[in-house]
């Protein structure tokens, strides 16, 4: 999680990066937690309607 230290902002594509179909990804959590303790910013997007 070293690499994200610089980074302030993550935009983040849900299908198939966060979640595919109900599913959630191995190590989505962890990492949305990570982003949070290090008080980042996290932008959602998907292309489904």
């Amino acid at each position: 999680m070293h690499k994200i230290k610089n980074i302030k902002y993550f935009l983040l594509d849900m299908d198939g990066t966060i979640y595919l179909d109900t599913t959630l990804i191995d190590g989505t959590m962890d990492f949305l937690n990570e982003l949070k303790k290090q008080n980042k910013r996290a932008i959602y997007i998907t292309n489904n309607s």
